[in-house]
């Protein structure tokens, strides 16, 4: 019995369960014993002795002082499940002591599929999950919790396994707003691992994927085709008939002369003035056009959009 007479048969070992194939530690009082002994559950094999010196078996170590010892299993195996118990190593005819029980269990891996398309389910869609789970083992009753979105329900029935063990599972089910949202399984062994499977992880309803495959596929289109429309409302909102671009009449002298002589270099040399025209822009060409209208002379026109008056003469003639 422990000091709050619990029998200490019952108490877990500190540290959790251990799992299999890895190192694990447990620690018990020495008492008044002068040496003392730690024995295995399962066979009752004794696998350190102390006195005062510990000398373990392979795959066991341990320390001590005068209050307590630990002992470190470095490689749990299933024959290390159950009531670990200390001896006086002196004391003929000693009654062992127990210090804790210890679980053993190894963790699983699952894989989950599906007789129909989980991620396009409609309400009330009947659908099997067969759930295939490898290399698991536990040291006490055992058994698994499938999770359908808010829904838990068990696999198959509690049980019980003497060695690493592998199980599969079918669970059939009409599917409800519930069942929808993430598809986890739930390993009981004296304590709850939840685990990712592979394969089936989600059940969508139908149009849930379509939806977000469609937006995400849609939504560069609008950055896409902005620049052709930007490129092409120039020509429909701005470009205006040739009688409409007949500049208003000002009394300018200046202007004329010129006018005068920008028409007389075009009729010389167009072809030429044409082939050498720098590009301009069709917001450019908008701008010098406007400013045109508004009494500019092509001078003033050529000189505020860099290039020479022969394009702007073209250009006003086009």
């Amino acid at each position: 019995m422990n000091s709050e007479g619990v029998a200490a048969s019952v108490i877990p070992c500190q540290g959790g369960v251990a799992i299999l194939n890895r190192e694990f530690s447990i620690t018990g009082g020495t008492g008044n014993y002068t040496g003392f002994i730690w024995r295995r559950p399962s066979d009752g094999l004794y696998v350190v002795t102390c006195n005062p010196d510990c000398s373990p078996i392979s795959g066991y170590r341990a320390m001590n002082n005068n209050t307590y010892s630990t002992l470190t299993i470095t490689d749990v195996a299933t024959t290390d499940a159950g009531t670990w118990r200390t001896l006086d190593a002196v004391a003929e005819d000693a009654v062992p002591v127990s210090v804790c029980h210890l679980t053993v269990m190894k963790i699983p891996r699952c894989s989950i599929s599906s007789d129909v398309d989980t991620d396009s389910l409609e309400p009330g869609t009947q659908l099997t999950l067969t759930v295939d789970i490898t290399g698991y083992y536990c040291s006490v009753e055992t058994g698994f919790d499938l999770t359908t979105g808010d829904v838990t329900e068990p696999l198959g029935m509690r049980h019980n396994v003497s060695d690493v063990t592998d199980s599969v599972y079918d669970k059939t089910f009409n599917t409800g707003l519930r069942h929808l949202g993430n598809v986890t399984l739930n390993f009981i062994c004296d304590t709850n691992k939840t685990l990712t499977c592979n394969g089936v992880q989600k059940l969508l309803e139908k149009g849930n994927a379509t939806t977000a495959t469609a937006t995400t596929a849609a939504a560069p289109t609008p950055t896409a085709a902005a620049p052709p429309t930007t490129a092409a409302a120039p020509p429909t909102t701005t470009r205006q008939s040739s009688s409409a671009r007949s500049p208003p009449v000002f009394e300018d002298p200046n202007r004329d002369i010129t006018l005068g002589i920008a028409i007389g270099f075009s009729l010389l040399d167009i072809h030429s003035a044409t082939i050498n025209m720098p590009r301009l822009t069709e917001q450019q060409r908008n701008n010098a056009i406007g400013r045109l209208q508004a009494g500019h002379t092509q001078q003033q026109v050529a000189r505020a959009m860099g290039v020479t008056r022969l394009t702007i003469t073209n250009l006003w003639r086009r």
